[in-house]
């Protein structure tokens, strides 16, 4: 959504740690440079990605 509130954060370096200790394992974890590389084309190359917002894949920990 555009103009989403954000109501807390965490420092990249961090977020691996904070997932594990919540019980989550992490499988992916993507920044906006890696998503822009990997799934913008000449077409959107353009298109808004929020800088320092990454997307992250998980699995409970077992």
């Amino acid at each position: 959504m555009k103009r989403e509130m954000l109501t807390w954060g965490l420092k990249a370096d961090q977020l691996v740690a904070f997932l594990d200790h919540s019980g989550f394992d992490v499988l992916v974890c993507k920044t906006h440079k890696e998503l822009r590389e990997e799934y913008l084309t000449e077409n959107n190359l353009d298109a808004s990605l929020v800088v320092g917002e990454n997307i992250v894949v998980a699995t409970i920990s077992q």
